[in-house]
């Protein structure tokens, strides 16, 4: 994620929902600045103080496999065919969700070493199908 606004609102809904772990790219994500710090509303500090909040120093795609390794049921946000609900997150013991940048998404490899995909079903398009409905297929991030 590489808008500090976008950084700061995934952690403050992260913190809230009561994620655990928060790992971000040293490469690709947006640095941890006073900007997301006001957005998350306090949240960052918390998880950092918690030691909850990681940077992954390596290739992602060998953070996944590592967690993947270890029993973790790791998935991509992606609108793949084989893509599920957001509620096999909570059937699962250990579960990472890997979200992607705003403009691409998950990068094909990164996607390629998890073990599922998940995706949140378009309301709007069940509640009144239209062509204004099908042309927007996803969520900020």
């Amino acid at each position: 994620v590489q808008d500090p606004q976008n950084l700061g609102a995934i952690l403050r809904s992260s913190y809230f929902l009561g994620v655990d772990h928060v790992a971000l790219t040293k490469s690709n994500s947006a640095p941890p600045t006073p900007a997301v710090s006001r957005v998350s509303c306090g949240a960052l500090e918390l998880l950092a103080a918690e030691k909850r909040l990681h940077v992954i120093k390596g290739s992602t795609a060998e953070f996944i496999a590592g967690l993947n390794e270890r029993g973790w049921a790791t998935f991509a946000t992606h609108l793949g065919q084989d893509a599920q609900g957001p509620e096999v997150l909570t059937r699962r013991g250990c579960a990472a969700l890997v979200l992607g940048n705003e403009e691409t998404g998950v990068r094909e490899h990164v996607v390629n070493a998890c073990t599922g995909n998940v995706a949140i079903s378009k309301g709007r398009a069940a509640i009144a199908p239209s062509r204004a409905a099908s042309q927007v297929d996803s969520l900020n991030v």
